[in-house]
């Protein structure tokens, strides 16, 4: 028989690949077994399992971000509960403490050897920062020049009612002066007015003029760190101001000035759930023991404001 070769109009029919078809896991004695079912063909294939994540100590920098540092899932919130489960395994320890603390002087009646002292604490126990007034900025400067502490200085302090050019324009000083944080009050009094538009747009308009500034003035990043003054606001707005600090651009939202206000955990607590990962809670206000401090770090704190600093890292050392 004369084979018949095919015309260039006539279709040649190939036949069609088979695709692997993967099968649902199936209950077995090895939960890791699947079966695989390939061109009509069933083989059992052994998966290879993940292994089991180890808890580590964690490091400074986990503490200061806010993360547990633990090898455990928080959901994105460091709760006083799952606080309580790793404290017995890793406590806080006095240098990683130090570096959450800015060390406070806005007190009234301080002068200018109040401040010279104020920095050589920090230097001496590698405080976060010397937060002070920014007319002290050039002795905190100095002061602290070549050394890992940082300045910072508040703005619009206490009440955050100065007009929006006057204190876009402190803090831009600020930072010519040598600042590298900002700690800015937000204007309390426009956000219960329920003007949100108002406070968007002065914070907004500040956090990039100090970008600007630093830039210009060659500075390095400038953290801003926003007071929403939580104990004179309901749940909705503390939520609300969270959501306008992190629209703005800023670093952190702080609890309180310390002003007749104090941090409490559950502000804390709701900020932290409240406000984006790369966005910190700073905690202020009425901090004076490391009982304190500890609860509200747990609570969700990666800086805490103080003017304690010393007397808290001696009852951490007296207790370990």
């Amino acid at each position: 028989m004369t084979a018949v070769k095919p015309s260039k109009s006539m279709p040649i029919s190939l036949p069609r690949r088979q695709k692997p078809v993967m099968a649902r896991p199936t209950k077995s004695s090895n939960p890791g077994a699947t079966d695989r079912t390939t061109d009509g063909c069933k083989a059992r294939v052994e998966t290879t399992r993940r292994p089991t994540q180890i808890a580590c100590k964690p490091s400074t920098m986990a503490w200061i971000s806010g993360s547990s540092g633990m090898g455990v899932n928080l959901s994105g919130r460091y709760t006083r509960r799952v606080a309580r489960s790793l404290r017995g395994r890793n406590p806080i320890q006095p240098e990683e403490l130090a570096k959450t603390i800015d060390h406070t002087l806005l007190d009234v009646r301080a002068t200018q050897a109040d401040i010279e002292r104020v920095c050589d604490e920090a230097r001496e126990h590698h405080f976060a920062t010397v937060c002070s007034f920014p007319t002290f900025l050039p002795i905190m400067a100095e002061r602290l020049r070549g050394c890992d502490v940082k300045t910072c200085a508040v703005v619009g302090f206490p009440y955050g009612a100065d007009l929006p050019q006057s204190k876009i324009a402190a803090a831009e000083h600020a930072v010519t002066a040598g600042a590298e944080e900002l700690d800015v009050v937000m204007n309390i009094i426009a956000l219960r007015s329920g003007d949100f538009g108002f406070v968007r747009s002065e914070l907004a308009t500040l956090v990039r003029a100090v970008q600007s500034r630093a830039v210009n003035d060659a500075r390095g990043a400038v953290i801003v760190k926003v007071i929403i003054e939580a104990p004179y606001l309901d749940d909705k707005l503390k939520r609300l101001a969270c959501k306008i600090v992190a629209d703005a651009g800023a670093d952190f939202a702080k609890t309180a000035t310390g002003v007749g206000t104090a941090a409490t955990i559950e502000d804390v607590e709701l900020m932290r759930e409240a406000l984006p990962e790369g966005v910190g809670v700073k905690a202020s206000g009425g901090i004076r023991s490391y009982e304190t401090a500890e609860a509200l770090i747990n609570a969700g704190a990666s800086r805490i404001g103080t003017s304690s600093a010393l007397k808290i890292l001696k009852e951490i050392k007296s207790a370990g």
